[in-house]
């Protein structure tokens, strides 16, 4: 027979684990949302900065070529004046 203390001891287990299930439930929604953690939020910027420095790698990569490019015709050009 269970004393009337130990159904209260089980009765305030039973609301703490429903606590508990609640923010859970609330976190899990949370991420599914979108609205992530800080550690989420980080990762993101991370992921934003190597697409930004991709971008900026290419442009001078291009620019690197073009200014190749121009040397040889002034080269070229130097050439032909002599």
């Amino acid at each position: 027979m269970k004393t009337p203390g130990a159904t209260n001891e089980i009765q305030l287990q039973a609301d703490a684990a429903q606590r508990t299930v609640e923010v859970l439930k609330r976190k899990v929604i949370e991420l599914y949302n979108g609205g992530g953690s800080s550690f989420q939020r980080q990762l993101e910027g991370a992921r934003r900065r190597e697409e930004e420095n991709r971008r900026k790698r290419e442009l001078i990569e291009i620019r690197a070529i073009e200014l190749t490019r121009y040397s040889e015709k002034l080269e070229a050009e130097v050439q032909r004046r002599i």
